[in-house]
Parts: structure tokens; sequence; C-alpha cells
């Protein structure tokens, strides 16, 4: 993974590729931006009415977005610009870190008030179906719709809830997490967890920890590359780490980075080339030859 460029943009919390060919970013400041292949801005939103944390893309017409304001907000295309169509007002009692689409119908959230969520959403109707109760603050959710299956991540560890049943299935207190995209899928029996100082390699099947990969900084964001079969690791210290899939091999490690503030995300941009960003504006394009 090579720099090929570096520049200036936009502050980040999470951005995400639409199917096609634009981009949603959302930020600190509760405003969404719109924007195309070009880093050109085509539409600017006054969204929340504090810290966007995280977006979920459905199709390129549709998208939702939580917030520190403990709303979540559904958008969708008219025309040429995207509106506000529907809104959970206090769809929980504190910052809401993560969203997910679920199924046809249903969205999933979670919280620092300790609780996932299932809501139900027909007309605009938002109903609660489910919560699950925690004893910590929930940060970081991954659907295996593929296995009837939910995996939560935060104070109080790794949870996995069967969503036929709404039921815990299963617990790893050990693994902590600190951020809101620290869990990847990274073949159908493993994913990757993310925790306060340590990666942790977990089997899906038996809920068990495969490997504990030591760090050296507190990981912000995980992302997988699969068709290169690799993932990347960033946080504090300005420090990305890359990762091969298949053993877990530590192949790169970028330091040094002239960036005020911690990495926390990646986007594939085009062909070869990876885009990690920060809430300080600064883009870094990386190139895989």
């Amino acid at each position: 993974m090579h720099l090929k460029n570096k520049f200036k943009k936009f502050p980040a919390n999470t951005i995400l590729k639409f199917p096609t060919k634009n981009y949603v970013l959302v930020n600190g400041m509760g405003t969404i931006q719109i924007f195309d292949e070009n880093f050109s801005i085509l539409q600017v939103i006054n969204a929340h009415d504090d810290i966007i944390f995280n977006i979920r893309v459905k199709d390129d017409n549709n998208f939702i977005t939580c917030s520190n304001d403990k709303s979540i907000k559904f958008w969708n295309k008219l025309g040429n610009e995207f509106i506000n169509s529907n809104t959970i007002i206090n769809a929980h009692d504190n910052i809401i870190y993560n969203i997910i689409y679920y199924q046809n119908n249903k969205i999933i959230s979670c919280s620092y008030d300790q609780t996932i969520k299932i809501w139900e959403i027909q007309n605009n109707n938002n109903k609660l179906i489910k919560t699950f109760q925690s004893n910590y603050y929930v940060i970081s959710i991954l659907l295996l719709e593929d296995m009837d299956m939910l995996v939560s991540c935060g104070g109080d560890g790794i949870q996995f809830f069967n969503l036929k049943t709404y039921k815990l299935i299963n617990q790893i207190t050990k693994v902590i997490c600190t951020a809101w995209k620290t869990i990847i899928r990274i073949s159908y029996n493993t994913i990757v967890v993310c925790g306060y100082e340590s990666i942790y390699i977990i089997n899906i099947i038996n809920k068990t920890i495969l490997r504990e990969i030591k760090n050296e900084f507190n990981c912000f964001s995980i992302f997988n590359i699969e068709n290169k079969g690799i993932f990347l690791v960033s946080g504090m210290n300005n420090i990305i780490k890359v990762y091969r899939s298949d053993n877990y091999e530590n192949i790169q490690t970028i330091t040094n980075l002239d960036i005020e503030d911690t990495i926390i995300g990646f986007i594939e941009y085009e062909n070869n080339l990876i885009i990690s960003y920060s809430k300080n504006s600064i883009f870094y394009m990386w190139e895989f030859k």
C-alpha cells in the first residue's frame, strides 16, 4: 500500500459510497455532505442537532443516519437532492453509535444507553419490536443475516444474538470495544474485532477467540478489502496496519502520518485506490500495486 496523494477536504466521522459513483459523509457538526467522485460537493444538509456518528446506505436513493441527539433519520432522494422522509425522535436515551438495515423493513440501532433496538418501519410508522439490554454501552454492531445472527461489542464485551428467537446465545467478556467501526467479517466463519490495544480473531461458529494480536494503539476503525485478501486497522498515534486475512500476518505498518487527529475510517475509491480519512479533514489516498 503506497501513498498516492494527500489532500484536505471535509471533516468526517463516517464516509460511505453509494452503489454507483457518489459518496455520503457525516461529521461532528451534525452535517451530511453528498459529493461526487471528484470530491465536488453536490449537497449539504444540516441534518442533526449534534454529532452524527454513523450512516448506512441502502441504495442510490436511501440512507439512514444516527446521532448524539438520540434520533435516527431516514433520507430519500427526491429529484436531485436528498430529503428527510422520516425520523425516530428519542430512539434511545443516549448517543446512538450504529445503525444497520435489516431485512426489507427493519433497522437495528445500538447506543451508549446500554441497549440494542430493532425497529420495524412501515409507511413511516416506526414500531419498536425488540430491545436487548446490556450492562454497559453498546458501540458497534455487525449483522450476519445468513446466520440469523447479530454481533455487538462495547463495554460488556462481544455478544451474539439469535435474530429468530431474539435471545442472547453467547458472550465474550474479554473483548472491550471503544469505537463504532471495529467489527468486520473476513470469511464465512470468522470476524475480526478491535478492542483496546488488541485485535481479536473470532470464530463465529464456536464463539471463541482464535487469536489475540497485541496492538500498540487504540483502534478506531477496521476495514476489509476482500479482493486483496487483507484488512486494514487504524487508530490513535496516526498508525495504519495491514493484515492478511488468511493467516492474520501483519504485512505492513504505516507510521508518522502528518495528521493531528485519529484516522477513523477508510473507503474504497476506485480500482486499486483506498482513501483514509480523519476528523481534521486530512484525506490520504493509497494505491495497491
